[in-house]
């Protein structure tokens, strides 16, 4: 299912992206594998503890987020990088270069408007 990813900071909603692809059993093993470049930011949905690889995939922007949908761990990921992992119940990959356009930081929180995903 698609959504919007916005960014809550001091009080204040700023739409990040239009799209936002919630992934499923398949494409979350996938995930960015393959693809030059990340284009639509994916939604990954853990159980506390998220780890992720870099292999066959482009550069990328990581953000992990708690069960509050706030930033604790945010990495630009290089290719072939063997592990990222953070505690985290989301983690959002987005386009290389989100991280510094947005200026993105610990405790930024996030909202995408599928109800689903409380």
């Amino acid at each position: 299912m698609n959504s919007h990813l916005t960014l809550v900071m001091r009080g204040k909603k700023t739409k990040l992206f239009d799209s936002l692809e919630e992934t499923n059993f398949f494409t979350q093993f996938i995930g960015l594998m393959f693809k030059k470049q990340a284009k639509t930011p994916l939604l990954f949905k853990g159980n506390g503890r998220m780890a992720i690889h870099s292999f066959f995939c482009p550069s990328f922007d990581a953000v992990f987020l708690n069960k509050e949908k706030r930033a604790v761990h945010l990495q630009t990921v290089q290719p072939a990088t063997p592990r990222v992992a953070a505690n985290a119940f989301f983690l959002l990959e987005l386009p290389l270069g989100t991280i510094s356009r947005f200026k993105l930081k610990k405790g930024d929180k996030f909202t995408w408007n599928n109800q689903n995903n409380k």
